[in-house]
């Protein structure tokens, strides 16, 4: 199994939980009333879930994490690694507008910032977890005779 790949989850994980948080805060009373357009969301794909139901777009996040990690699992190194970051740069970007309203331009850096550290962590791990398979891989391999 590619147990390293498992950190790389991580950080999309982490920014994604984030990002539905603020986006959930941020929405109006009356849309928690029942006003399902009045919600607030910036974009399409998730205003359209907004309009749904109240527990459209939590569900759907959910569904969206489980198809992403299972990506990072299943799909080629080079791959995941760009994945991993570009759907932690994603939600970061998304937490960071509503955070700027929320907390301040100074909190989004600090959240820009955090990020990158999770994201250099989780890559770290997924480098170690690598060498320690090969390593594995190499001491359990035939020796050509010897």
């Amino acid at each position: 199994m590619k147990r390293g790949r498992v950190w790389l989850c991580l950080p999309p994980v982490l920014a994604g939980l984030v990002d539905l948080a603020v986006t959930l805060l941020g929405q109006p009373a009356a849309y928690w009333e029942g006003n399902l357009w009045a919600a607030r969301e910036g974009a399409p794909h998730g205003m359209w879930l907004f309009n749904q139901h109240q527990l459209a777009f939590p569900l759907a996040f959910a569904g969206w994490i489980v198809i992403y990690c299972a990506a990072i699992v299943l799909l080629p190194r080079r791959l995941v690694r760009v994945a991993a970051v570009a759907v932690t740069v994603g939600h970061v970007s998304g937490a960071n507008s509503w955070l700027r309203n929320l907390a301040g331009y100074w909190f989004t850096i600090l959240a820009d910032v955090t990020a990158a550290a999770i994201v250099t962590f989780a890559l770290g791990r997924e480098e170690s977890g690598c060498r320690e398979q090969l390593r594995r891989d190499e001491s359990t391999a035939p020796r050509n005779g010897l």
